[in-house]
């Protein structure tokens, strides 16, 4: 069966910093005062970013309704809006935070920035500057435009437009650190949709470190590639081959490449997709990318910046593989790396659902032709067509697509109790509620908890042990949970859990504590599907609960031969289930069971009205049908009497 699908990772935004890099004088500022005993100190990284330019009428000159395109005219796309607007203002805000988080710098360069300034009139796109101070703590100005440039794959872009000298005690050699940048963001290319956030925040991130410095390295060797060699650039600096050979497991690794495909604008500024992937400064952006110690130790090699690598996010792509693994032909041959032919899995990142996107392509250059036939290769020029699974139409957990089967009424009978949004990933699942489970994959949402972390299946927030499965009351099969380490890099939110109960089982009208932490926002408590009204929050690590208990439907069979029913205990905060603690034992007889049935009924007549009539139907029928037979055997008997 020929299968076409719309490969979405060859439309991410790309990036073209050396393009514009190129076109932006970065001047040098030299500090204008002796050196101070605070030179050496380090403190968080604050970058200022001047929005006047989102302002229509502002004075600068990169602000709509000019559209500044080489061909044709503006349309309404191309427009900021007030809704835009205020989502790059969102970013910007998000951008700072993962800033200040991530890195520090020489306190002794902000005075210098501090003086600079006032004499700053003009950055890269921007002139007619107007703000001539800046607070005691800003360690960056970043001057923000948001004109539609004529590119359907550019998110944003970037550029460093001055330098301070970093004179400082502990950089004896005086290296540059970037003091002032522009980026511009394309009206007509910025998604507002919640899911696309994170994707987008990390886009305007990526185009900022070009700006602080993320840049073209020096070096360049001639690797073995495919069934050639070629000349590429290469990272050799002291604390990138400690974190490669750290990630990697080997310890001979004396390089890390530089991207040399994807045309001026990507090559030789970014990390090479095949080796780190999903990693945020790559050439194009993936459905989830990680801010890694790969970037914190470029950085840090700067000499002029300071890096948190305890915050550093997790990347999985070819950890553990040695130096092999530089070279595709040695993947493993299994999802995600060379799995079989357009099979369905997680894409590397667990960002969406894809497929192996093996392909025969005839035209591949012998620096490409990377497997024993020459004609096979994957999709993608960037990841130098090495076969692995990526990302397809419909796919992606950031949001539901209306490709997704689970989004067709009358397909509800494949709901896999999926969540979308941007902190969704993907997971092999079974779970169906309506039919025979059937494995799959799945998009769930994930929040990282003092005990693990919790997946969401439609709207319960469930703990998913590492290396374990977990069931869902309500469907059949199971969610293969994957470590912890994948998904999380340390940091927890602050979030309810049910640890145990005391007692470990209980009837209805008897006092229940539930015993956790954060319960002090909780707004609901559940007895299988029976919200509880009497219930108090002692503390945060304690709700005593008076059970009630009127669910109609429970398992018969376990109450007959147990003398108990297991069922959930929920709580929230709010629509969602914030924690699920399974398997409670619940005493019930079997009397409560029938008068629960009773009242379902009685509250919910017009399905109780629906199953007489049905019922009434199917005895006439059945009366109808028997007569039917008697009469039809009474005329054959009359019939041969006759004869």
């Amino acid at each position: 069966m020929l299968i076409v699908l719309l490969l979405i990772s060859l439309t991410f935004a790309e990036c073209i910093f050396s393009q514009i890099q190129q076109k932006t004088e970065s001047p040098l500022y030299h500090p204008k005062r002796k050196l101070a005993s605070d030179d050496s100190e380090w403190v968080p990284l604050n970058v200022k970013f001047d929005t006047n330019a989102l302002n229509y009428g502002s004075g600068y000159v990169s602000t709509p309704p000019v559209c500044f395109v080489v061909s044709g005219t503006c349309t309404q796309d191309n427009l900021l809006t007030q809704e835009k607007k205020a989502y790059i203002i969102r970013i910007i805000d998000e951008v700072q935070r993962l800033i200040k988080k991530y890195f520090r710098v020489h306190k002794g360069t902000l005075a210098t920035l501090k003086s600079s300034i006032k004499d700053k009139d003009r950055c890269g796109e921007i002139s007619s500057i107007k703000d001539s101070s800046i607070a005691d703590d800003i360690g960056m100005v970043m001057y923000v435009t948001a004109h539609p440039i004529e590119s359907q794959t550019v998110l944003a872009y970037a550029a460093s437009c001055g330098s301070a000298a970093d004179a400082s005690s502990t950089n004896p050699n005086n290296q540059k650190r970037n003091i002032f940048g522009y980026t511009n963001i394309n009206p007509a290319n910025l998604d507002v949709s919640e899911g696309k956030f994170r994707i987008n925040a990390h886009t305007v991130l990526h185009e900022t470190m070009h700006a602080m410095g993320f840049v073209s390295p020096t070096g360049m060797m001639s690797i073995s590639k495919g069934r050639g060699t070629e000349t590429v650039p290469v990272v050799t600096s002291e604390k990138v081959l400690k974190v490669a050979r750290e990630h990697f497991g080997d310890n001979s690794i004396s390089y890390v490449e530089f991207e040399d495909g994807g045309g001026s604008g990507t090559a030789g500024a970014h990390w090479e997709k095949r080796v780190l992937y999903n990693e945020i400064m790559t050439g194009t952006a993936s459905s989830y990318s990680v801010i890694s110690n790969f970037t914190l130790a470029y950085f840090e090699d700067l000499g002029t910046y300071s890096v948190n690598y305890s915050a550093a996010e997790p990347l999985t792509w070819g950890k553990g593989m040695k130096k092999d693994f530089f070279k595709c032909s040695n993947w493993p041959t299994q999802a995600p790396y060379y799995g079989e032919t357009q099979a369905r899995g997680c894409t590397p990142d667990r960002g969406a659902i894809g497929i192996c996107d093996t392909s025969v392509r005839k035209d591949l250059p012998k620096i490409y032709q990377n497997y024993e036939d020459p004609t096979k290769g994957g999709m993608i020029e960037l990841m130098d067509y090495c076969i692995h699974t990526t990302l397809v139409s419909g796919g992606q957990c950031y949001e539901k697509s209306v490709l997704s089967t689970e989004n067709i009424a009358s397909l509800s009978f494949l709901d896999r109790g999926s969540s979308y949004g941007k902190d969704s990933r993907c997971f092999s699942s079974s779970l169906m509620k309506y039919s025979i489970p059937i494995s799959d994959f799945s998009c769930y949402r994930v929040k990282c908890v003092d005990r693990g972390y919790r997946v969401n299946v439609n709207g319960n927030w469930i703990l998913c042990p590492s290396g374990d499965s977990i069931s869902v009351t309500g469907y059949g099969g199971v969610i293969t949970c994957v470590n912890q380490s994948e998904l999380c890099n340390g940091e927890v939110e602050e979030w309810p859990d049910i640890w145990r109960t005391d007692p470990v089982k209980g009837k209805a009208g008897s006092i229940v504590t539930l015993i956790g932490d954060y319960f002090s926002h909780m707004k609901k408590v559940y007895v299988g599907e029976t919200e509880q009204t009497q219930f108090s929050i002692d503390n945060s690590n304690q709700v005593r609960v008076k059970i009630q208990f009127n669910d109609p439907f429970v398992n018969l069979i376990q109450l007959l031969s147990d003398g108990y029913v297991t069922v959930d205990i929920k709580i929230g905060d709010g629509n969602d289930i914030n924690a699920v603690y399974q398997n409670f034992k619940l005493q019930v007889e079997l009397v409560e069971v029938v008068q629960n049935v009773g009242q379902w009924l009685y509250k919910n007549l017009f399905f109780t009205v629906g199953i007489i009539i049905f019922l009434i139907f199917l005895v006439l029928l059945f009366g109808f049908i028997i007569t039917k037979r008697i009469i039809y055997r009474r005329a054959k008997q009359v019939a041969r009497n006759l004869v």
